[in-house]
């Protein structure tokens, strides 16, 4: 920007790491907590667990800390169930700390080793897609090539993308006879196709290309959108 001046203790040529806001950011693509905050914070979370009486305040920027740290390894945020609620009352009366919640932070330190994340990771060489309905479940995989796997993954539904997995379009009743992969932007549905708000890309492959590695049938009725997420997850944990 012109006219602002460098801060000279901040300026830096050619450094194999720099900080930004609490994080070590390595030339490598590596990100992971600064050893002066880390070491901060897990002192505040064990002094903070030895008391018998904590505000909602208090734990509320002990826990905001955490949650930053944690978004470089989102899984985490899974274990913090008794936490948010204790916190959200922001009262600045001390009153009982709960055990289940003195557990969740005894978990974070635990965890704090996983607080990093490498940003030059390789694509993954499988996609797979999941569904579900108030019966059961499913999941699919196939194994893709590194650029389809980047582009699937640089996609947005917010932006309206979406994938058409019949590979390049057309259907066994269709004898157009052009399946022509080279054929830049020639998306065409498959007969009987209902068409659908956004930007279609399409794959190199078939569903018939998938295979099917979760099936199964729900023991417990819940809402549909717990039950999508559980299959997500189930898939992930595959």
């Amino acid at each position: 920007a012109e006219g602002l001046e460098r801060h000279p203790s901040k300026f830096r040529v050619s450094a194999d790491v720099a900080e930004c806001v609490g994080l070590d950011i390595h030339g490598s693509g590596r990100i992971l907590p600064t050893s002066k905050r880390m070491s901060l914070l897990v002192l505040a979370t064990v002094e903070l667990c030895c008391r018998y009486l904590v505000s909602a305040h208090v734990c509320s920027k002990v826990v905001g800390h955490w949650t930053w740290l944690v978004l470089l390894w989102r899984p985490g945020l899974s274990i913090l169930q008794e936490v948010y609620p204790y916190a959200q009352s922001n009262s600045r009366s001390p009153c009982y700390f709960k055990s289940s919640v003195k557990e969740e932070f005894f978990l974070l330190l635990v965890f704090a080793p996983n607080l990093w994340v490498n940003m030059q990771q390789a694509w993954s060489p499988v996609i797979g897609a999941t569904d579900a309905s108030e019966r059961g479940f499913g999941g699919v995989y196939t194994r893709v090539t590194t650029a389809t796997s980047r582009m699937v993954g640089r996609l947005a539904e917010k932006r309206g993308d979406y994938v058409h997995l019949d590979g390049y379009g057309g259907s066994d009743d269709d004898d157009s006879g052009s399946d022509d992969a080279s054929e830049e932007g020639q998306w065409r549905p498959w007969v009987g196709h209902r068409p659908r708000v956004g930007i279609p890309h399409r794959l190199p492959f078939g569903a018939w290309d998938f295979l099917t590695h979760l099936r199964g049938v729900w023991k417990y009725a819940e809402h549909i959108n717990v039950l999508e997420l559980r299959a997500a997850l189930l898939h992930l944990l595959w």
